[in-house]
């Protein structure tokens, strides 16, 4: 499959999440258009650097991760100058692979998709139930509209959803989001949120 690629510094968007953009860039806001007009999903990539020129066809993003979450954007506002505000639904995650050849002014890229393990073992259940917990009472403390709230936490429903807000708010570290999005199963994902409780490296 083929991707669009927004780059950026310190991101990570993990699949069953969405994550609102603020789109601005002439280039970017073309890749948003495109990614409606053709239904191609965009992959938010987490970039080391923003160095994008001297990359040739059939070579890898050198200054990005190659594990990123793709979804699909959904504009919210469009601005008189163009810009707009999106939300982008993840969808899932893929691998980034070589750059491909495209006349567009930003980057295309072949991904391959890869397929989470998704059922919670018994031994992960509390870990689970503690995530969900602390999670809740985050959105309870930090979404100050009441509307806004019972509408987010009667959407979050499934495992897979729990552990990717909570990596979205919770884990204030960039480089510790990553790690835990490149990780394939939710069991092994929760023993390490589960860990990073433990030694209280998450926002509460």
């Amino acid at each position: 499959m083929n991707c669009f690629v927004f780059p950026l510094p310190n991101a990570v968007f993990f699949p069953n999440t969405t994550k609102p953009l603020n789109i601005f860039e002439p280039r970017y806001i073309q890749m948003v258009k495109d990614s409606l007009a053709t239904k191609t999903p965009i992959a938010l990539a987490f970039a080391d650097s923003m160095i994008e020129d001297q990359i040739e066809p059939g070579q890898p993003l050198y200054f990005c991760k190659p594990v990123a979450g793709i979804g699909y954007p959904h504009v919210i506002e469009e601005r008189p100058d163009g810009s707009m505000v999106i939300l982008l639904d993840g969808q899932g995650k893929v691998i980034l692979e070589d750059v491909q050849a495209s006349e567009k002014p930003y980057i295309v890229c072949k991904a391959r998709a890869v397929d989470e393990k998704s059922d919670i073992a018994e031994a992960s259940e509390p870990a689970l139930k503690n995530l969900t917990k602390i999670l809740f009472q985050w959105i309870e403390k930090n979404v100050g509209n009441k509307e806004q709230r019972s509408k987010f936490t009667e959407s979050i429903k499934k495992p897979e959803e729990i552990v990717g807000f909570f990596g979205s708010f919770l884990v204030a570290d960039s480089d510790i989001q990553q790690l835990l999005l490149e990780i394939d199963d939710i069991n092994e994902k929760l023993k390490v949120m589960n860990t990073l409780i433990q030694s209280g490296q998450v926002i509460h």
